[in-house]
């Protein structure tokens, strides 16, 4: 389900991934998640669990916290 947050979330994920040189497939196969979970973050209609957000932040070189901003 879509609300501010996870879109918000999702747009920075995606500027983060790119900023990397990541495309979805290779930030997929960090984290050992389908290329699937990964558009749905970046388009909000899902967002990382609190077990996959330490890994995501590391992959993409931020804070957790910086995830939410």
């Amino acid at each position: 389900m879509k609300n501010k947050i996870s879109i918000k979330m999702g747009k920075k994920i995606k500027k983060l991934r790119q900023a990397q040189g990541l495309t979805q497939l290779a930030l997929a196969e960090k984290l050992k998640k389908s290329r699937c979970l990964i558009t749905q973050w970046e388009s909000g209609t899902a967002i990382p669990t609190t077990i996959i957000l330490p890994k995501l932040a590391k992959s993409l070189k931020v804070t957790t916290d910086d995830l939410y901003k």
